[in-house]
């Protein structure tokens, strides 16, 4: 992902924290693993043979894997393409590898996703509802209910959004009522 030439439009609020600083001239290296039943939950068409990293549920940049403190970490793109590849690959077939195959199963995501965001990394707020979703899709709705409850429970969260998983949960037939 390269960065940004202009500064965020006023209408983009909050500003997200990668957008605070200057990343003009820079790139970062983002990681995605694909899950159907969650993208066609969300009402997404079953992609072909390629899927772009916006369409992934589970996403990271492998700066934030380098970095575990939470900072942002972007190439910048006047270092020699050899350090910069090298440097990449380096980082991309140890932390990246080991992200993707810590979750390189829906068992795996489902018994560790939630965890990795709560208390490693934390890079969605909709870990619970996405494992929710995959238990669902499953079967297993008394664990997908509890999941999703959990969800709806989570501070700050607005009505619009708490409509919308109110909706997934008729649509997987769960009965999130507390």
């Amino acid at each position: 992902q390269m960065g940004p030439y202009e500064p965020p439009l006023p209408y983009v609020s909050p500003v997200p924290q990668w957008l605070k600083s200057d990343v003009y001239g820079k790139f970062a290296v983002n990681l995605g693993i694909y899950v159907d039943e969650v993208s066609r939950a969300e009402g997404y068409p079953k992609p072909g043979t390629f899927v772009s990293e916006f369409r992934c549920r589970l996403r990271i940049r492998l700066g934030h894997l380098i970095n575990l403190e939470g900072e942002e970490f972007w190439w910048r793109l006047d270092m020699p393409a050899d350090e910069i590849a090298k440097e990449v690959a380096t980082h991309l077939l140890s932390d990246g590898i080991a992200f993707l195959d810590r979750f390189g199963s829906r068992s795996a995501i489902i018994r560790d996703w939630i965890k990795f965001n709560d208390t490693e990394i934390e890079t969605t707020v909709r870990a619970m509802l996405d494992v929710g979703i995959m238990l669902a899709a499953k079967g297993d709705r008394a664990q997908a209910a509890a999941l999703f409850r959990q969800h709806l429970a989570l501070p700050g969260t607005n009505q619009v959004h708490k409509d919308y998983v109110l909706g997934l949960a008729k649509k997987f037939n769960l009965d999130v009522a507390p």
